[in-house]
């Protein structure tokens, strides 16, 4: 199991990786300086080593993980060329900081909650984290004079049912409104599926019960979700990056869903046969299968023949998302509304499914 790469993960269920040319981002990043929010994490600790393979300036690797910040330090080694900085996005003041003393030229904002229980039980935290921080992060690039600022989007933004979902939704509709501002920082997201091996992704789970010889759990047996690699996933944000236009919002082909399932029974069958799988039923908000965009109809091609725009309409008009984010913030940030209150807000300004 431990020799079990993602990569070999991929080919259980049926897909080869999507590989990208990096050299036109190597043009675009050479020289630069980026800074990565949420460089702790799985998916932000990979971007931030994929850049450093693209001779950037300097790049500004930021959390607000200590143990997590460590160890990237660890895992890069000394070079005056990357700076790891301890903060919290949701700080105006210090990501101000941030921004004035570093004047990126890109900014990657992976930070994020992403845990679906987790965010359905803390839809405070939800909000402060995935809209505030998304918000404070994005203006501030803006004032700072950033060329290019990628929002790291997630198929659970599509139809969302749980409260991380659409926090995520959210975040979109912010970067669209701000794109439309007529600011001169480019503006776009990237959303995409499951990404193997993050943390707590299923295959993290998988594997933790295949090593203790515990049976696989499935919470249903026709769920489905799009799978990708970490490398896919740190290379389509960059691409985006890139290529991006204003207020572009990219999707990969990650080719048809999974069945989960079939996965874990695949993994069984290559580790331990006398293993099986237990369903556990669906967790609260979560959807049985996930999708990339609203319709096929809105997706069109970019010159990469694995990467497409989303062109779906927001149904609010430009700005609107920003005002009525702004006027929850007090109460949000106060402790001021409970998360019922601030679900009942969610839905009365369009998402109905919410749970």
């Amino acid at each position: 199991m431990s020799d079990l790469t993602d990569v070999d993960v991929l080919d259980f269920v049926g897909r080869a990786p999507v590989k990208h040319d990096m050299m036109h981002a190597h043009d675009a990043i050479r020289g630069k300086r980026v800074l990565v929010t949420g460089a702790a994490g799985s998916i932000g600790s990979r971007i931030v080593t994929q850049l450093d393979a693209l001779d950037p300036e300097l790049i500004i690797g930021v959390d607000r993980s200590e143990p997590g910040i460590f160890h990237l330090g660890q895992q890069l080694g000394h070079d005056p060329s990357r700076v790891l900085e301890i903060a919290d996005v949701q700080s105006e003041s210090r990501v101000a900081q941030l921004m004035s003393s570093y004047r990126p030229h890109y900014v990657f904002h992976v930070a994020a909650y992403k845990h679906v229980p987790l965010m359905q039980h803390n839809p405070v935290e939800a909000f402060n984290n995935n809209v505030w921080g998304t918000l404070n992060v994005m203006t501030q690039a803006a004032a700072a004079g950033v060329e290019q600022a990628v929002y790291v989007s997630t198929d659970k933004a599509v139809h969302p049912t749980n409260v991380m979902g659409a926090t995520k939704r959210i975040g979109e509709l912010i970067v669209a409104d701000l794109a439309a501002s007529g600011a001169s920082t480019r503006f776009c997201g990237v959303r995409f599926g499951n990404v193997l091996e993050s943390e707590g992704s299923v295959m993290q789970t998988f594997r933790r019960q295949l090593q203790n010889h515990r049976n696989l759990t499935v919470t249903h047996t026709d769920i489905t979700r799009y799978f990708m690699t970490i490398d896919e996933a740190a290379q389509l944000v960059i691409q985006s990056a890139t290529t991006g236009r204003q207020g572009e919002l990219f999707v990969l082909d990650m080719g048809e869903p999974i069945r989960v399932y079939d996965l874990a029974r695949s993994l069984i069958d290559a580790v331990d046969p006398s293993l099986d799988i237990d369903i556990i039923g669906l967790r609260p908000g979560e959807k049985m299968y996930e999708e990339l965009s609203y319709q096929s109809s809105t997706v069109d091609a970019t010159t990469h023949p694995k990467i497409f725009v989303v062109t779906e309409a927001s149904g609010h008009t430009p700005g609107e998302t920003v005002v009525w984010a702004r006027g929850l913030l007090d109460a949000t940030r106060n402790h001021a509304i409970t998360g019922e209150q601030l679900r009942a807000q969610m839905r009365d300004f369009g998402f109905t499914a919410l749970q």
